[in-house]
This record gives C-alpha cells, sequence and structure tokens, in this order.
C-alpha cells in the first residue's frame, strides 16, 4: 500500500531537491512540494504532514459515519433482527449468545465505545471458564456482527478483525475400530437402531440428515439415498448430494420399513408412512436419540464415543482405503476439503507405513513389506 506522504529526490535545473509528496485523504490527489536539500529539514516536515494527514482521515472517516452513535443493546436487536432472514436458526443463536455475553462482560454503552482493548478483556475472562475453542467461536460471531457495523458506516473499524484467533490444542479424533462398530451393531436389539447406525457408519449422514430423511428420498432397488434441502431444513452445507447404500443397507431399510407399516396399521390403518425413522406411533424420531445412543456404547462395552465419531469414522475408513481427498468430501457432504483433511481423516499407522515402503526407489524388501501390511489391514 502507497503510504500518506513520502520523501522522494527531485532533479531540477540546479540538480536536485527533497521533494514531499503527499495523498490528499478526501480526494485521493497526490501533491507534492520541494523542500531543498536539507535531509533533517525534510523529515521533520513529512514526520508533520503525516500527522496532519492522520487527522484529517479520521475526520473524513467520522463524516462518512451515520450520524447517529446506537446504544449497544439496540444496535444487537437490529442485527439479530436483520439475521434471522438470512443465517439459520442454530448460527442465530449462537450469534445471540456470543453478542449477550460479551455484553455482560464488557458493558459497552454505545456501538462506538467497542475497542481493541474491550475485545482483549472480553477474551481473558472467557477464557478462565470456557475452551479456547468456544472463544474462537464467539469471538467470530461477534466479528460478524462488528463487520455488519462497518459496512453501515456505523463504526470506523472493527477491532476484532486484529484480534489473533486463540490456539487450539489438537485433540485426538475418536475413530471407532472394526470390532468396536461391529460391537455397537450386536447390541442394537430394534431394526430401527441397527439401521440407524449401520447408515451412520456405512453413508457418514450427520445425525440432523438421518433424522430429516423422508421415504421419497430413498430408492432401494437403485441402492441411492438423497439428502435434499426443504422449506423447512436445510443440510449443514446448504447442499444437496446423493449417499449410496450397500446391500446391508437397503436390506435393513426394507425390513424396518415393512416392519413399521405393520406395527401402525394395526393402531391406524390410513396412516401414510413419510419419515424414515419413525416413533412406535408413526410420528417423527427426534427425541431421545443422544441417550438411546449412549446407553448402545455402554452396553457394547465400547470406549465413549458420539453419534459424530460414526461420521469421522466412514470419513476414516474411506482415507485407509486410498479413496482420493476429493471423493471423501463429496460423500461427507463437506463445504471445504480442509475440514475433510483436518478433522476427520485419521490415516492408521500400518497404512503410513505401507505409503512410505512403497515409493518406487525403495528396495524390493521395502515393497514386500508394504504388500504384507497391505493385505493384514483388516476389511
Amino acid at each position: 500500500m502507497r503510504p500518506t506522504a513520502w520523501l522522494c529526490k527531485r532533479e531540477n535545473k540546479h540538480g536536485w531537491v527533497w521533494s514531499l509528496r503527499w495523498t490528499d485523504p478526501a480526494t485521493g490527489k497526490v501533491f507534492r512540494k520541494a523542500l531543498g536539500r536539507d535531509l533533517a529539514l525534510a523529515r521533520r516536515v513529512l514526520v508533520d504532514k503525516r500527522a496532519e494527514i492522520g487527522g484529517a482521515r479520521a475526520a473524513v472517516g467520522a463524516a462518512r459515519r451515520a450520524p447517529d452513535d446506537p446504544e449497544w443493546a439496540a444496535f444487537v436487536a437490529e442485527y439479530l433482527d436483520l439475521a434471522a432472514a438470512r443465517v439459520k436458526p442454530s448460527t442465530l443463536k449462537r450469534h445471540a449468545l456470543a453478542l449477550r455475553v460479551f455484553g455482560d462482560i464488557c458493558t459497552p454503552s454505545r456501538l462506538s465505545s467497542v475497542d481493541y482493548r474491550m475485545v482483549e478483556r472480553f477474551a481473558a475472562e472467557r477464557l478462565k471458564t470456557t475452551r479456547p475453542a468456544t472463544v474462537n467461536s464467539e469471538l467470530s460471531s461477534i466479528r460478524a456482527a462488528l463487520n455488519a457495523a462497518v459496512k453501515r458506516d456505523a463504526l470506523g473499524e472493527n477491532p476484532v478483525r486484529r484480534f489473533p484467533m486463540l490456539k487450539v490444542p489438537e485433540k485426538e479424533l475418536r475413530v471407532l475400530s472394526p470390532a468396536e462398530a461391529r460391537a455397537l451393531l450386536d447390541v442394537c436389539l430394534s431394526t430401527r437402531w441397527r439401521a440407524f447406525v449401520y447408515l451412520a457408519l456405512s453413508t457418514g449422514l450427520r445425525r440432523s440428515e438421518l433424522l430429516n430423511l423422508t421415504w421419497e428420498c430413498v430408492d432401494l432397488d437403485a441402492g441411492v439415498l438423497k439428502v435434499s434441502n426443504r422449506d423447512d431444513w436445510t443440510t449443514k452445507s446448504g447442499k444437496n448430494r446423493v449417499a449410496y447404500l450397500d446391500a446391508t443397507a437397503a436390506s435393513l431399510l426394507r425390513k424396518m420399513r415393512d416392519e413399521t407399516r405393520k406395527r401402525i396399521a394395526e393402531e391406524d390403518a390410513e396412516h401414510q408412512l413419510s419419515w424414515l425413522f419413525v416413533t412406535r406411533t408413526g410420528a417423527r424420531w427426534e427425541n431421545n436419540v443422544t441417550r438411546g445412543f449412549n446407553a448402545l456404547v455402554k452396553r457394547a462395552g465400547i470406549r465413549r464415543c458420539t453419534l459424530h465419531d460414526l461420521r469421522r469414522t466412514f470419513c476414516s475408513a474411506l482415507a485407509n482405503a486410498g479413496v482420493s481427498a476429493a471423493v471423501v468430501k463429496d460423500l461427507a457432504g463437506h463445504a471445504d476439503i480442509d475440514t475433510t483433511l483436518r478433522f476427520y481423516t485419521k490415516v492408521s499407522p500400518d497404512a503410513k507405513r505401507a505409503a512410505v515402503l512403497s515409493l518406487p526407489f525403495a528396495p524390493a524388501s521395502n515393497a514386500a513389506a508394504a504388500a504384507n501390511l497391505g493385505a493384514s489391514r483388516p476389511a
């Protein structure tokens, strides 16, 4: 970026002189002034000019701002009201919580009172009771709100943009081994739970995607399952995608459909089956899912895991099988391939060792060892 004022040598008929050049902050035009050959004098004039321009730029910025300086509470209420039309309800809830906590800790009276020091204090106070990843999420929400204020010319700059995100220690990803996955499936006493867990493991669908599936999304003959946005629900990335069913998944879904139809027909012959996963009365299944899954994990006797860990297991299994990251990204429905690489792919040590041993310039003994590792890897 070109500086606001600078010195340069300019030749004239008497030889050369120092020339001061500067940009007018109001018009953007460049001006110049000859200062002679005294470098010390030229530097003093340069400092004075830069100070003068700094004051002029502040005046221009103030002139461009809205004439009123809203109170913090009024700004937050207006921002959340306008954001409700363009963000998901879960995102709006996260923004509202972060802005409320920021207001409780820093107590800004007006929007213009929010500065860098206030952001530093907020982060320091939150770190006393909250994990760095949560503080980063809150800072992102606050930054989004203040960005909107800057765009409306209600705030000169966004101090959160200059605040560095906190370092988050890398956590070990929980990925189920083949034995753990089989143990979890073995303790699923109902067809519904067995289908739910198997679909999560074999398609990588998120919990919300599984619970929002309808039978219109499923083609058992073609072995495909469409994850599509609706008026009342959207995927996390906002994009539609197709998941592919293997023979076991298709068989489980057929069995679950037949059992559900038979059970509901006994109570209500005219009931039309819509949702893929339903309760005993035919209503959409949405309550006690996490509690029921935790009970399955305890019954299976495996190390603690969550429903989302089944999705990580799906992605990591594909990576270990040599599937490209681009294909894993599309199957998982990630918006960014960095998410696939950073959070979900956990390549096994054997796969890494086999990759090194299979280098083309390695001895033949290495290639044989790599083949043995590949053959011994669990399916």
